[in-house]
């Protein structure tokens, strides 16, 4: 019975050892890459794997795109007096559908949050404490 055990015990040890191994060379991979724009995908698929997660997709925020003339400037096409919205350029095999789906702050206020960076308050020393 203790040596069922012990082997059952073995096994699962591979396992968790196997999984960090796949774990550790991902990042491996990331710091070795020369432009981790081109890790996005990759990144996409780790986070859905290793965390379970239904979907994973990853946005930028962009100005929409605006009709142009044929003589436009390289950023004319977008739309700099409108708010910026997000465009989904990755996601895992199961949300695929988000690639290119575009939302503005309207459709998508929770997901426009995440774009919304505040100050790091600074630590205030006490001047009884010095």
């Amino acid at each position: 019975m203790l040596r069922e055990e012990a082997k059952k015990e073995q096994i699962r040890l591979e396992e968790v050892s196997k999984e960090i191994q796949k774990k550790q060379d991902f990042f491996t991979a990331l710091e070795k890459s020369g432009d981790l724009n081109l890790e996005l995908q990759s990144l996409c698929n780790f986070v859905a794997k290793t965390t379970d997660a239904t979907g994973v997709y990853i946005g930028k925020q962009v100005y929409m795109k605006k009709p142009i003339d044929e003589d436009a400037g390289e950023n004319d096409a977008f739309d700099e007096n409108t708010p910026k919205v997000i465009q989904f350029t990755h996601a895992n095999a199961s949300h695929q559908a988000m690639v290119n789906t575009v939302l503005s702050a309207e459709d998508a206020p929770m997901s426009h949050s995440v774009f919304t960076f505040s100050e790091v308050p600074t630590q205030q020393t006490n001047a009884d404490e010095t």
